[in-house]
């Protein structure tokens, strides 16, 4: 059998209809190809949400040029379904996909990794929700928009909920993102009249004394306070498993799987474990979806290469390629702050401390030692 170069692409094909796309063919002369390359594409592009410049195949190139241009772009291919190229349209590409050259024809190899990825996702929303009245604890990113996608094809009925300052990032971004799903939404409003006391009785429930914590977690203590459904799901441990944090961009391998390593150790051991005591303190179930056992497994088994954040606007890029392959182009392209600083409570909670005369560690210290000792 003839060797034959592969081409490993981060970005996307467009097209109408991405499940069409798997058994749609091309003609290659009509293919187009975005490689990596950090360059703006013509505005004609640019609407179908790539920011690179597309090649295009003609019958022209000779396999040798071909090669030649393609030869920076090579990575070992994928295992999974070989699909050839012959019918005028487009399709989608994921950072998964793989492109053969052979013969003058051009293949599409889908990753059986990434197919395996989505239907897993998919099946552990599904077995959290399915038949259930649910709440979504919403910004309006990636993590949870892909979430509220899902449960709502399985839920009873599904409800975002947003807890942030007015005008906060996640407050405008989530009643966007509600309104492009048409799902029911609700702001639950932190303010400087109760954010003193909710952290207070969050530091009673849990006893955790980390400011940095307490001001991320704020946000889902007060979707449980509230919300009047058992049943909560978010998209926590999203950033954890994907490679999600910008601190991971530029990272060696070895630091990064480290740093990553890390920070789901803690995610484990010290935030799932806040959570579920706050939600057992209200009676309610917090669903991880992103941490199911299929999930993770799935992503842990994939090549950090197609993993690992080439800058800012590349993390989670799997996660976006399943957004966009269940068609929601909108959710995909949504970027995210975090937690702290989407909802606006760390500038809430310093403006309180301010006041007082303190910085915010030495607020949450004496409210500590007030309840503790």
């Amino acid at each position: 059998m003839t060797t034959v170069p592969t081409i490993h692409s981060s970005s996307f094909f467009h097209s109408d209809s991405a499940r069409e796309s798997r058994t749609r063919y091309l003609m290659a002369s009509d293919l187009l190809m975005y490689p990596f390359l950090d360059i703006d594409s013509s505005n004609a592009f640019r609407s179908s949400g790539s920011r690179e410049t597309p090649m295009r195949v003609t019958p022209s190139m000779t396999r040798g040029i071909a090669e030649s241009a393609f030869n920076t772009f090579r990575q070992e291919s994928a295992y999974g379904e070989v699909k050839e190229v012959y019918a005028n349209t487009s399709i989608h590409m994921r950072a998964t996909d793989t492109i053969l050259l052979s013969q003058g024809r051009y293949h599409i190899r889908m990753s059986v990794e990434f197919e395996n990825l989505e239907r897993a996702i998919v099946s552990a929303i599904r077995n959290d929700v399915e038949d259930q009245d649910v709440a979504v604890a919403f910004s309006g990113g990636l993590d949870s928009g892909l979430v509220a996608a899902i449960s709502k094809d399985y839920a009873r009925s599904v409800t975002l909920y947003t807890s942030g300052r007015d005008q906060s990032y996640d407050v405008v971004m989530a009643q966007d993102m509600s309104e492009k799903l048409g799902l029911p939404w609700l702001h639950i409003p932190i303010t400087e009249e109760n954010i003193e006391a909710r952290l207070r009785e969050m530091i009673t429930i849990t006893g955790t004394s980390s400011p940095l914590t307490l001001s991320f977690e704020l946000p889902m203590f007060f979707v449980c306070r509230t919300v009047h459904e058992k049943y909560i799901i978010g998209g926590q441990g999203s950033d954890e498993l994907f490679y999600g944090y910008n601190k991971y961009v530029g990272l060696p391998d070895d630091e990064l799987v480290r740093m990553r390593k890390s920070d789901l150790g803690k995610l484990i051991s010290s935030t799932i474990p806040h959570e579920t005591m706050v939600a057992d303190h209200f009676g309610k179930k917090i669903f991880y979806p992103y941490m199911d056992p299929l999930v993770t497994m799935q992503v842990n088994a994939m090549d950090l290469s197609v993993l690992r954040p080439r800058d800012g606007d590349s993390r989670k890029m799997l996660l976006r390629d399943v957004a966009r392959d269940l068609g929601y182009p909108f959710i995909a392209d949504k970027r995210k702050k975090a937690a702290q600083y989407g909802s606006g409570t760390m500038d809430l909670v310093r403006d309180v401390a301010k006041k007082k005369g303190m910085t915010y560690p030495e607020l949450v210290d004496s409210i500590y030692k007030d309840i503790f000792e």
